[in-house]
């Protein structure tokens, strides 16, 4: 009977846990469901506190904004790929005027200065390395800066980053404030949580009173080479430095030239032809399809008898002549003699041409823009001197390579703004370590 009694309030107390564990069971499901309910109607909010809560921060350190300075590291989401960090010391006004400087490893003492309203509502830039002779106008969102940036120039300034963040969903924004709520990192990103911009201050300067001139293109302490309403400035002295320095630190290259001339008023078709150059005037040339395909010339000084060896292509291709190097045969299909096929013949051309019409103020300059001219970056520079001064050409095109300064194109015009020549350096390579081999007649890829 005992043991009845003691069993039946074994099953009564298992009973009252059985229920008490599902009350808290229940419990637990609707403190979960209560929470979804929260995160998904108020979560969000949560989520986002700190970031809405700095940008109130941030919004009241800016209400008395009128001109800061900083260095800038910045990174950028182009055409699907983060590109590498920049660093880049900015002055900045609210009113929108920039003044930048590259100081890091990548475009290091490009110089860019812009203010809303002025130059046409172009900026001014000034190229680091071999293109540092030269300022030009660019538009703000110009191919040169939208190659590396997602944003245009502008957006340098903090004024203008504010303004990104105020479009951007704020659950794609990390800040990072310092105690005054200035910004010592910026990060925004897609809806996929990719970076698409980054920006890292550091040295922050609010309100630092800049100079007058601060924004001013002729101040001598921006580092440009001048200003003009044509929109480019040339440097004569430092362009003739760059371009035959760098030239004088090549000892060979290869390429493919291309090139048009006119003959006798007669416009020829263009020819190609692939070419081996070392200093001081060797030189090997082979004719690709095209007109005089397969032809071959060779020129070593000091050997052959200073002759210029040669073969047609075609059926002519077994006989080999030697020829004056400046005879009329050579210089059957060309307006130059074996030496000036050279590039840097034609770099002393175009040094002579504009320098001379910079000292005497009597050339015009037009910049076209960089764009991409035998597998190489471009600046291209467009000219006119004045008529009836002996000028090597009344009209040129010349495209920069951004890398050395050197040209890789030139096109001359007449005095009657007619064609005649036209030279193109395409595939072009320096210092590839040519060798004697290269110019011995006898080396079994030629037909001599």
């Amino acid at each position: 009977m005992a043991d009845r009694c003691i069993c039946g309030n074994s099953l009564h107390l298992s009973s009252l846990i059985s229920e008490a564990t599902l009350v808290k069971a229940n419990t637990l499901l609707i403190s979960l469901l209560s929470s979804f309910i929260v995160f998904l109607f108020v979560g969000p909010n949560i989520a986002y506190s700190d970031t809405q809560t700095d940008m109130k921060k941030m919004t009241r350190a800016f209400s008395k904004f009128k001109e800061a300075s900083y260095t800038l590291t910045l990174r950028h989401r182009v055409r699907g790929a983060l590109r590498p960090a920049e660093v880049v010391e900015v002055k900045c006004t609210k009113a929108g005027a920039v003044f930048a400087k590259w100081t890091g490893k990548r475009h290091r003492n490009r110089t860019i200065l812009y203010n809303p309203g002025w130059n046409n509502n172009q900026a001014w830039i000034m190229e680091g390395g071999a293109l540092s002779f030269a300022a030009v106008s660019i538009p703000v969102d110009d191919k040169i800066i939208k190659k590396d940036y997602r944003l245009g120039i502008e957006f340098l300034g903090v004024g203008k980053i504010l303004e990104v963040l105020k479009n951007t969903k704020v659950g794609n924004i990390a800040l990072t404030l310092n105690a005054r709520g200035l910004p010592v990192k910026i990060v925004v990103k897609d809806d996929k949580d990719r970076i698409l911009e980054q920006f890292e201050f550091a040295n922050f300067k609010f309100n630092p009173r800049f100079a007058a001139n601060q924004f001013d293109p002729l101040n001598p302490s921006l580092g440009f080479p001048g200003y003009s309403t044509d929109g480019i400035v040339i440097d004569a002295a430092q362009f003739q430095s760059t371009l035959l320095g760098n030239y004088a630190k090549m000892k060979d290259y290869t390429c493919v030239m291309h090139k048009q001339e006119r003959i006798k008023g007669k416009l020829q078709p263009f020819m190609n032809m692939y070419t081996k150059f070392r200093k001081p005037g060797d030189i090997y040339m082979k004719w690709l399809p095209g007109p005089k395909e397969g032809r071959e010339i060779l020129f070593r000084q000091g050997h052959y008898n200073d002759k210029v060896i040669a073969h047609d292509g075609g059926f002519a291709d077994f006989i080999t002549v030697k020829l004056d190097p400046n005879g009329s045969m050579v210089k059957g299909d060309t307006n130059h003699d074996i030496a000036e096929t050279d590039l840097g013949h034609t770099a002393r051309t175009i040094v002579q041409n504009l320098h001379r019409g910079l000292v005497n103020n009597e050339i015009k300059l037009q910049f076209n823009g960089l764009q991409r001219v035998g597998g190489k970056d471009v600046y291209v520079v467009e000219s006119w001197t004045v008529k009836g001064k002996g000028y090597y050409s009344y009209h040129s095109i010349n495209a920069h390579d951004v890398e050395t300064g050197l040209p890789i194109r030139t096109v001359n015009y007449d005095e009657n703004d007619q064609l005649f020549e036209s030279f193109e350096w395409r595939d072009f390579t320096p210092n590839v370590g040519l060798t004697d081999a290269d110019f011995d007649r006898d080396n079994p890829e030629y037909k001599f």
